[in-house]
């Protein structure tokens, strides 16, 4: 067995046939897909955020993703800010073999965002977490990947452990 080959039995990945339309979903079709709970959050806040059951949790039954939202007073607010972390969570948790075809330049507010980080982290895993590979891949200097990478705290902590997991030194910062 290849060094490559041992690299991804490390990582144990689970491929979902659906991930790219979950992440392509609108706001109330993904929602559709969730056991939602509602809690009391604590805090900071006064009686708004202590008193009432404004925080949010999202189940994706699926994918079985849990995100929870509690930043806000405002149960609505906290359910499309649990909607957009769990869109991330999607993205960075759930592999697929189909890598979806999307902007790199797109932003953290763009509902599409969670495909980025799908594709890229379905990128390294095809490239067996190797940084040049994947550079050669998009057409792009490894340096550029690498702060594509860095860009977003939540992916760069993900492919750190995947690459922990996997028994490689961790990647250093830009």
């Amino acid at each position: 067995m290849t060094e490559e080959n041992n690299i991804i039995n490390k990582l144990d990945i689970v491929y979902y046939d659906k991930r790219n339309s979950w992440l392509e979903a609108s706001d109330q079709e993904l929602f559709s897909q969730c056991r939602c709970d509602f809690f009391k959050s604590m805090g900071k806040g006064g009686q708004k955020r202590n008193k009432t059951s404004s925080a949010v949790r999202l189940t994706h039954l699926p994918s079985n993703i849990v995100v929870s939202a509690d930043e806000f007073r405002s149960q609505h607010d906290n359910r499309h800010l649990a909607l957009k972390k769990l869109r991330v969570e999607i993205g960075l948790q759930c592999r697929s073999k189909e890598f979806p075809d999307v902007d790199l330049q797109i932003g953290k507010k763009n509902p599409l965002y969670g495909l980025k980080l799908a594709l890229l982290c379905d990128i390294l895993t095809a490239q067996h977490l190797n940084i040049k590979c994947c550079a050669k891949y998009l057409s792009i200097s490894s340096n550029q990947f690498t702060r594509l990478l860095f860009s977003d705290s939540n992916l760069w902590q993900y492919v750190q452990s995947l690459r922990e997991q996997a028994g490689l030194s961790r990647f250093k910062r830009p």
